[in-house]
């Protein structure tokens, strides 16, 4: 009987100290960002809505969130995991507008909707050949809502 007595009161402390470890790492991110900033003037498209939460769980299965979330190199950030602080994009990606005839594919992404272009279609195709049965979009219509009037 002292046996599993000693054994509930471990697994009681091991509940209790899963779950403050698990709550922890909740971040503080909404669940659904609008992808707007105050920079842009006008937005030709409607406002993506972007499913943080669903990426993070998506993501988080490989815990790597650092495949969206870089350093100034482009690399993924070692060790990162829900709750750590980041930077938005627009605070390296903060050119606005369409970058220059002739610029090069790799100087493009110095322009805040290219950079979201390029990651996002490039990880959404990725993806459906991986899962061909879900089909993360990859057209303008799957990420821009229609504009409102």
């Amino acid at each position: 009987m002292r046996k599993l007595f000693c054994l509930l009161i471990c697994l009681g402390i091991l509940t209790l100290g899963s779950t403050a470890i698990a709550s922890s790492c909740q971040t503080n991110t909404p669940d659904i960002i609008p992808l707007e900033d105050p920079a842009y003037n006008e937005h030709k498209k409607g406002i993506v809505q972007f499913n943080h939460l669903k990426h993070i769980d998506e993501r988080t299965k490989s815990n790597d969130c650092g495949v969206c979330h870089h350093d100034n190199k482009g690399k993924s950030i070692a060790g990162l995991s829900k709750g750590d602080s980041v930077q938005r994009c627009i605070e390296c990606h903060d050119k606005i507008g369409k970058p220059p005839k002739g610029t090069v594919k790799k100087d493009k992404t110095q322009w805040h909707q290219e950079a979201f272009h390029y990651q996002c279609k490039g990880c959404h195709r990725a993806y459906n050949k991986l899962k061909p049965e879900i089909k993360a979009p990859t057209t303008c219509k799957g990420c821009h809502p229609k504009k409102e009037k």
